[in-house]
């Protein structure tokens, strides 16, 4: 009677035992299609590689492509219509890592998951990662993140104002800066600090803001020079901090009368450090922004496009130590379009018994009148042009943008810029992007395109 009993609780166990021997061959369950590895296609097109999102099945809410780093890396956002984040990074073409972002303990989730990835720096055991709200009327805090390569588990995470991010340069103690033009400048280290552990708020507490010196106005370009230590070039001028020795400030050095459109300074590292006040201006420094010597004479460009020399514009260096200059656009709303002789100069200046004016007449009106439309007629031809100079060989090689449009094939899928897009110099590549397809090209490249 008992056998009997115990044949039925056998014949329910039989396949139970059976389903689980079955999952055991079978392996791991397939994750959901979006889950999987978002699906990017890389080839050679002409002299670049070309990349295309080819996931038909995972439909996207948004994707955004990065500006590429040095080193051959390329990262970009992709965000499914889930609010799932993920980051992508390609290395000289092939799939680095691609990350499911964690919300971080405290951020909430209509800021996170809307949230547009503004930069990313990808090093080998670590991704910082800089978030902005999508809407500038929300008042949220940009999100700074640090992820685990590759695991992509979450390292630490800081909310505070900011705009960029900027590596500091290779040290024991690794650091990242958060700043902006109008923000104080946070100092991030990489790795959590002694006692430091993520908490229930994306605030770190070691991470205090540095107070800013009134000499120093809205900020344009900022170079770290060491793991406490930066340049800053700002609207009066140029300002150095180190640990040790504080902060040092130097005052913007008289500029041309001619006005442009963007006239913010810049700074770029090639054997040191340079700072451009203006377009058409340089000035090499010392790490406490003191100049190494007096102004540097930029060559003028060959007829003729030798106006540019007035309207180099800083870009960067790349890695053979060579500076590029794009060209900036100058004003010619007014008759004063190029430097005026200082009798005419102070004319126009505002005093206490009499407001500005502009000279009228004949005699004084006409000297600057032709100017004006002698730059109009050079304007008309266009400003698609970009120059690299070598600080130490000093020969400018121009580099024509106008001819790269008609020169290259451009593969289907990426549209022809109406201008040339950004690029920095440091990476030794552009990206050309359209989309969900981009096209990456190499300075070099376009050199040989273009002239």
């Amino acid at each position: 009677m008992n056998k009997k009993f115990l044949i039925v609780p056998l014949l329910f166990l039989i396949p139970l035992v059976g389903g689980l021997w079955f999952l055991v061959r079978r392996g791991p369950v397939a994750s959901a299609p979006e889950d999987n590895l978002a699906a990017f296609h890389v080839e050679t097109f002409g002299p670049g590689l070309l990349y295309r999102y080819s996931d038909e099945q995972t439909p996207l809410r948004a994707l955004r492509w990065l500006p590429p780093q040095a080193g051959g890396i390329q990262a970009l956002q992709v965000v499914t219509q889930s609010d799932r984040q993920r980051l992508v990074v390609f290395k000289d073409g092939a799939q680095l890592a691609n990350l499911l972002i964690p919300r971080p303990a405290g951020v909430r989730e209509g800021f996170f998951n809307f949230a547009e990835l503004q930069e990313a720096i990808v090093l080998s055991d670590v991704a910082l990662l800089l978030y902005r709200t999508a809407t500038s009327t929300s008042g949220e805090l940009p999100l700074v993140m640090a992820l685990d390569m590759p695991s992509g588990m979450l390292r630490w995470a800081h909310r505070a104002p900011g705009e960029h991010l900027a590596l500091a340069p290779s040290t024991t103690s690794g650091a990242v800066f958060l700043y902006g033009a109008a923000s104080p400048i946070v100092r991030l280290s990489l790795a959590l600090q002694k006692g430091e552990r993520l908490g229930s708020t994306p605030f770190r507490p070691a991470a205090v803001p540095l107070e800013m010196p009134e000499e120093i106005k809205t900020l344009s370009a900022f170079v770290p020079t060491g793991s406490w230590g930066f340049l800053l070039a700002h609207s009066a001028g140029l300002s150095a901090f180190s640990e040790s020795k504080g902060w040092h400030h130097w005052p913007m050095p008289p500029k041309s009368a001619m006005t442009f459109s963007d006239s913010r300074s810049a700074l770029a590292v090639s054997k040191g450090y340079w700072w451009q006040p203006g377009p058409g201006q340089l000035i090499q420094v010392k790490e406490d922004g003191s100049p190494v010597g007096p102004e540097i004479d930029l060559p003028q460009p060959a007829e003729p496009w030798s106006k540019d020399r007035l309207l180099l514009k800083l870009k960067g260096a790349d890695h053979s130590g060579n500076l590029w200059f794009a060209l900036a656009t100058p004003s010619v709303s007014s008759p004063i379009a190029t430097p005026l002789p200082q009798k005419e100069a102070t004319s126009l200046e505002k005093t206490d018994s009499e407001p500005a004016t502009l000279p009228t007449t004949p005699t004084e009106a006409a000297p600057a009148l032709a100017d004006t439309q002698e730059w109009i007629t050079y304007l008309s031809l266009g400003l698609e042009r970009v120059y690299r100079w070598h600080p130490e060989l000093r020969v400018m090689h121009p580099v024509n943008l106008a001819g790269i449009r008609t020169n290259l094939a451009f593969p289907p899928g990426v549209n022809r810029p109406s201008a040339f897009p950004e690029f920095q110099p440091s990476t030794g590549v552009v990206l050309l992007e359209s989309g969900s397809n981009a096209w990456q090209l190499t300075l070099e490249a376009l050199i040989k395109s273009g002239n």
